[in-house]
């Protein structure tokens, strides 16, 4: 496991990365023996990085090489990733940074994505439309059946523990800010995340009902080991 400064060093550089490169809301297969049932989907791309739909949860600070399956492309670009942050529930996503290529494939892909996903026949909205549609997705939701069983607040993490299936998960965020509510031994159904535009997350931890349980900011979290 990385350690706080190292950490928040790597997660800095990510946010720069995604804030540099256009993302792209893309459906693509990602293969990879690393991953669980050797694949993923994306839910979005960039020369930088990828959002993933794994069927299990990833585990953060996790390096494996990758190939992309690319409509219209012969052959595959591949590189490698690292895991930089993951989401449990019943759909877990991670966040994955693209940390090496193949060589020649990081152009194979930027063109794929400049030239392919901006053509009509992809359905991407023009610029305009797309940064509107941007500031209207503001949270994204993860469903989650668990307890959430302890919180341990501290100025450099927050500690939480999420009691799934009778088995203790610890979550850690780290420099937490603005904590709101604490509702510990009680059933948490969803888990809202929202990107501040300091690169910061705010994550919410819902109650049935949509009854907030615990909000605060962080960065991504990484999982306890």
């Amino acid at each position: 496991m990385l350690d706080i400064d190292e950490r928040q060093e790597n997660e800095n550089t990510m946010y720069v990365e995604k804030r540099r490169e256009r993302r792209f809301h893309t459906t693509v297969r990602v293969q990879s023996e690393k991953l669980p049932n050797y694949f993923a989907t994306t839910s979005d791309l960039s020369v930088s990085g990828m959002q993933i739909v794994p069927l299990q949860p990833l585990n953060a600070g996790e390096e494996f090489t990758f190939r992309l399956e690319l409509p219209g492309l012969q052959k595959p670009v591949r590189g490698v990733a690292q895991v930089r942050w993951c989401l449990r529930g019943r759909q877990s996503r991670a966040g994955l940074y693209i940390s090496d290529f193949d060589e020649g494939h990081r152009a194979r892909l930027a063109h794929y994505l400049e030239k392919e996903l901006k053509s009509p026949a992809f359905g991407q909205p023009e610029p305009k439309q797309q940064e509107r549609k941007a500031r209207a997705k503001v949270t994204e939701a993860v469903t989650i059946e668990a307890v959430l069983k302890e919180v341990v607040e501290t100025p450099e993490m927050l500690t939480v523990t999420l009691l799934e299936e009778d088995e203790p998960n610890q979550w850690l965020f780290p420099f937490p800010t603005k904590v709101q509510g604490l509702a510990e031994n009680e059933k948490v159904t969803r888990l809202a995340v929202r990107q501040r535009s300091s690169g910061r997350f705010r994550f919410i931890f819902l109650a049935s009902g949509a009854r907030p349980l615990l909000e605060f900011e962080s960065e991504m979290p990484c999982e306890a080991s």
